[in-house]
């Protein structure tokens, strides 16, 4: 018996071509047949473009493209069925066919050309899956609805929703909540398109006509208290008719806002929305050859705008590696990256209260930062005479005219299992004589102490490690939880470690721009506006252990309550 060929891909002739998939027409036969076209995207091609969830990863269907045997996921194959004309090919952009998935530099290419595919598509079909027992329901109840509207000549008359309609309006949460709508790739797919329309097996409707159906049932007052209209109100569908309304294009509003949505590659958290960013144009690009650390790396940079420090870049960097750090793969940058950021703080308070005794928090971080940095300054009242900080590019601050240069092997962090480490896993002598390495697999209990700075609009509350004393200075970072401490030895002042603090600064860029004037390697301001400013210059490695998340420390700052007199 002939093996069938199986389908293989031909490169694309330039770099502004892209594949679009000629879908053939519905036969007496389930197989799907389709050819492949490479077409210029600037001649603007009268295409469609499909918007879907991948599903499952088992390529468990068969198709044939260009006359060879092709293997697609099943949640495809179905859309695939659904979406055949029944008298002539219909020409679609599709990324699982478009696209070679295995080519990781036409990945890249391709990738970031889609805010241009489907901004140009004429029409964006959502494929939500085939229908279940009651999802054509709500799509016939939303067309009523709208069909209603329509007739009276206004929205705000709300001729739809009524008590009686409890199965319609569980129907409509059901497909409001559909896994569909989770996908982080469909937030750009759906804000850059000219017009979508909403594919639920053979039954559709348009995008306008679901925006107003849900605005007519959001304000149905008869039912507004129902679970499913709550149900339908909580959505990420509803979020996203909302975010169509944006037009915001900054990537960080859209982390933020799109924290929530899943992905199968977590770079994807990123990439998935550069088609939305324009602040970040010609500074991002997919590359799927990089690391998840990588990634971070490259988002923080972009903000940077060649050295110049951004004064938020630390509660960014705090919610990248909240974001993008998973199981499989967590952010972390090798201790030998040496690249220089600049980042900017406030010398607030000094710790007037803290426990006696520390407390546990349980945690199986695999390193909680301890001596950050240990830096030796040359000055006796840091709070008092401080007109600015810079550090060197050998890790040093430089203090009115003094400037100390600190080592590398001077970076400490605590180990869940309470032992210390340095620098890069040095190995250190045991009490018993024997040298081993920190062992970050332990579960056992971090110690911290709740501490008070200051009082009235200056004061300061939060959990400090449990070396803190009474008398240490905390340096607060600009709209983050975290915090420095600074502890007096003699006629010098360290940096010891960092503090969780439940009432950040929060700064707005015209704040920030009086307080730490834009700085880079080459220029620097001579003194800054406030003697409570400080910038700080450090190493792209240790910025990043700066800004880890310990899970414990974020639980704590979620959940425990201090009530401090």
């Amino acid at each position: 018996m002939a093996v069938e060929p199986t389908f293989q891909y031909t490169p694309l002739n330039t770099g502004q071509d892209i594949r679009l998939v000629a879908l053939g027409r519905e036969t007496a036969y389930d197989v799907i047949r389709c050819r492949l076209v490479d077409v210029p995207i600037s001649t603007r091609p009268a295409y469609e473009a499909l918007s879907y969830e991948w599903g499952p990863s088992e390529h468990d269907e068969s198709i044939y493209v260009n006359d060879a045997l092709h293997r697609v996921r099943r949640n495809l194959y179905d859309a695939l069925i659904s979406l055949r004309n029944k008298a002539s090919d219909r020409l679609l952009w599709i990324d699982a066919l478009c696209i070679n998935q295995a080519n990781v530099p036409e990945r890249n290419h391709q990738v970031q050309l889609m805010g241009t595919i489907y901004s140009q598509a004429r029409d964006v079909l959502v494929w939500l899956g085939l229908p279940s027992n009651d999802s054509d329901v709500a799509i016939r109840y939303m067309r009523n609805i709208t069909h209603r509207q329509v007739v009276r000549g206004s929205v705000n008359q709300n001729p739809g929703p009524q008590k009686e309609h409890g199965a319609q309006l569980d129907a409509v949460a059901a497909f409001c909540n559909s896994s569909y709508w989770h996908r982080m790739w469909i937030v750009q797919e759906i804000q850059l398109a000219q017009n979508i329309i909403i594919h639920l097996g053979e039954a559709s409707i348009s995008w306008d006509a679901f925006a107003r159906a849900l605005k007519s049932i959001e304000g149905a007052a008869s039912v507004k208290h129902s679970d499913a209209v709550k149900q339908i109100q909580g959505s990420m569908a509803v979020k996203l008719v909302e975010y169509r309304q944006s037009k915001e294009r900054a990537l960080k509003h859209w982390l933020i806002t799109c924290r929530y949505s899943l992905c199968m590659d977590a770079r994807d958290k990123i990439y998935a929305l550069l088609g939305l960013a324009e602040d970040c144009t010609g500074l991002l690009a997919p590359d799927y050859s990089k690391s998840l650390s990588q990634v971070y790396r490259d988002v923080i940079k972009a903000y940077m705008r060649n050295g110049v420090g951004d004064f938020d870049v630390v509660a960014l960097s705090e919610f990248l590696q909240i974001t993008l750090g998973n199981q499989d793969e967590a952010i972390q940058l090798g201790l030998d990256d040496l690249e220089p950021i600049w980042i900017c703080g406030h010398l607030s308070v000094i710790i007037s209260e803290i426990d006696e005794e520390p407390h546990d928090i349980s945690s199986s971080e695999t390193l909680v930062p301890l001596n950050v940095i240990r830096t030796p300054t040359l000055t006796s009242d840091i709070e008092g005479n401080i007109s600015h900080v810079l550090v060197s590019p050998q890790n040093s601050f430089r203090i009115l005219n003094h400037q100390v240069v600190v080592g590398d092997d001077e970076i400490r962090f605590l180990s869940a299992a309470g032992e210390e480490s340095v620098g890069r896993q040095i190995c250190k002598e045991t009490p018993n004589g024997k040298n081993k390495k920190e062992n970050a697999e332990k579960d056992r209990a971090i110690q911290v102490r709740d501490f008070v700075a200051g009082d009235g609009r200056d004061r300061v509350i939060g959990l400090a490690p449990s070396h803190a004393r009474v008398g240490v200075m905390i340096c607060r970072l600009p709209n983050s939880s975290i915090s420095l401490i600074f502890r007096q030895k003699a006629d010098q002042w360290i940096l010891i470690g960092r503090a969780c603090t439940f009432n950040p600064l929060y700064v707005s860029r015209d704040e920030a721009a009086t307080l730490w004037p834009q700085c880079s390697d080459e220029s620097f301001p001579s003194s800054l506006k406030s003697r409570k400013a400080i910038l700080l210059r450090l190493n792209f490695s240790i910025f990043q252990r700066l800004t880890s998340q310990n899970p414990a420390m974020e639980k704590v700052q979620n959940v425990r309550a201090l009530s401090l007199a």
